[in-house]
């Protein structure tokens, strides 16, 4: 009997992998992942099962966001998510530049769905239309626990913040940051183009250069 009752025991019982216990009110805003497992895979030949067996026996913790700097490996992180309902989750990695992201959901053994984004695909294939990455997670059920992991491979330094929000959340934070983004630049054409009227009056070589440099931030951004 009791070795039934182990065998019936589910998969995360005794993963090695952190648990974030989330709360329907946490998730009317960004939170915060502050505990995750981390691995450098520096042959980038890893598949995801392989990666999270490898997380569980070598992963090195992670308190608050993964700071890795400059390099050629390719990179795992994972943690678990217990859930409080059935409402979709988004994940947000709030950072602007990552070649590569890969992003797995597992129930147990069971791959639930994988995604795909990183700035070498084109901007409406990387996820929501955020100005960092943002995912829509496979669906999940009420009270469920889940595996979440990432691979990120990139040639721009590796930051990893990253944060969950529920979905009905989510379009408000989108919309919030267009907004945002318009105001500054709309702000940053109309500072380019005050200057541009004062070069034309004044004849200032600096005028110009304050006109120059207000255009392309407007255009960067």
């Amino acid at each position: 009997l009791l070795l039934c009752l182990a065998c019936a025991l589910p998969a995360w019982a005794d993963s090695p992998l952190p648990l974030l216990e989330l709360s329907a009110a946490e998730l009317t805003r960004p939170v915060n992942i502050e505990h995750s497992l981390l691995l450098e895979d520096p042959s980038g030949q890893l598949d995801a099962r392989q990666a999270l067996q490898a997380l569980g026996e070598r992963g090195t913790p992670v308190l608050g966001s993964a700071r890795i700097g400059y390099s050629n490996s390719t990179w795992w992180q994972a943690l678990r998510l217990r859930v409080p309902s059935a409402e979709p989750l988004h994940l947000i990695v709030a950072t602007p530049f990552l070649d590569y992201l890969d992003v797995w959901l597992f129930e147990g053994e069971r791959n639930l769905g994988q995604l795909h984004s990183g700035n070498r695909l084109p901007f409406d294939a990387r996820g929501e239309p955020y100005p960092q990455f943002m995912l829509a997670l496979p669906p999940v059920q009420a009270q469920g626990t889940y595996t979440l992991l990432l691979r990120v491979r990139s040639h721009s330094s590796i930051h990893l913040p990253l944060q969950l929000i529920g979905d009905t959340h989510s379009k408000p934070l989108i919309a919030r940051s267009w907004l945002r983004s318009g105001l500054l630049v709309g702000a940053l054409f109309s500072l380019a183009l005050f200057y541009l009227i004062r070069f034309s009056t004044l004849r200032e070589t600096a005028q110009a250069y304050f006109s120059l440099t207000a255009l392309c931030a407007a255009v960067y951004n």
